[in-house]
């Protein structure tokens, strides 16, 4: 009943953003209208700009005798981001995909190779400015993987290591997380509150369903929540060649206050010159829905944390 209530309070919450959108736009004054209708194409596409950049990276290590120790490494690596904006005196309207891989293998022949990195997010965000630094917004964020991850094991035959299991795949799990709030934004920094949010975990794999993976009932494919939200973005230039980026996402829901999903990316970014860059990346996340096995058969809830130290090739465009 809780459920049914406030996801009916955050679709009227939505509607009225919508209908606040389209009034605001009937409203408007009637040189800014003018100014719209005169624009031709070219003057037109200026609203829209766009950005993207292309990363590679390749790490090998070969040892032979090697009187200290150590194994022979590969790894290669590749992310892409893409941003596509469109920004007007009363709105912004901004999209971005992100999409990074990354596989190694340390050992010979006898090894497989193994994610290093793996994420597919998507996000929308739509922002009706109220002044310069406030504005009502309607977002939309979609997290998932590309590839299937699993546990490994050595086999007692062959010595080999062999995949023992999958434990994710594409769209198993995926997070989507809708929102309707208030954001705050200065030069560097973007802040949004929302009150009212909805998020969604997908789990569509038919055998990581049936377990009731990453907290979905078992048998079930959809798990929902209606909660807040609380996001921070922060994108600042601490020197000419130097950038920190920071992404703190966080959704508490309704039922269990005392709890919440959080998810913190951060990049630091050194630009060596228009192609060769270090990238230092990280991760947060903790979502008491998600459980790890230990060996001795007790499930917890981890504290997930990743970090990633890239010195590659970028290609922008």
């Amino acid at each position: 009943m809780k459920n049914n209530v406030l996801s009916s309070l955050f679709i009227v919450l939505l509607s009225i953003v919508i209908h606040w959108n389209a009034s605001a736009q009937n409203l408007g004054k009637d040189d800014y209208k003018v100014k719209e209708l005169k624009q031709t194409p070219d003057s037109l596409r200026k609203l829209w700009t766009s950005s993207g950049s292309v990363t590679f990276t390749f790490t090998n290590i070969g040892l032979q005798e090697w009187a200290g120790g150590g194994d022979n490494a590969i790894s290669v690596g590749g992310i892409f981001n893409g941003n596509l904006k469109r920004e007007t005196d009363r709105s912004i309207w901004e999209s971005s995909i992100l999409a990074a891989l990354g596989i190694a293998r340390v050992g010979g022949s006898d090894r497989l190779f193994k994610k290093t990195d793996d994420q597919l997010v998507l996000n929308s965000n739509y922002e009706r400015r109220i002044n310069k630094n406030w504005g009502v917004s309607a977002g939309l964020n979609l997290r998932t993987q590309m590839l299937s991850g699993y546990t490994f094991r050595i086999d007692s035959a062959s010595r080999k290591e062999v995949i023992d299991r999958e434990i994710s795949t594409f769209f198993s799990p995926a997070f989507a997380l809708a929102t309707v709030g208030f954001v705050y934004r200065n030069k560097i920094l973007t802040v949004t509150l929302s009150p009212i949010g909805g998020r969604f975990t997908f789990v569509t794999d038919p055998v990581l369903s049936r377990a009731g993976a990453f907290g979905v009932t078992p048998g079930q494919n959809v798990r929902s929540e209606v909660g807040y939200n609380l996001n921070i973005a922060l994108n600042w230039d601490l020197m000419k060649n130097i950038n920190f980026k920071s992404l703190f996402n966080l959704f508490g829901n309704y039922e269990k206050l005392y709890r919440g999903v959080v998810n913190w990316d951060t990049i630091l970014t050194f630009k060596v010159n228009e192609i060769f860059n270090t990238t230092f990346t990280t991760q947060f996340i903790y979502d008491d829905a998600v459980k790890l096995t230990r060996p001795n058969g007790i499930q917890f809830i981890p504290t997930q944390f990743k970090y990633v130290l890239n010195i590659g090739v970028t290609l922008k465009f």
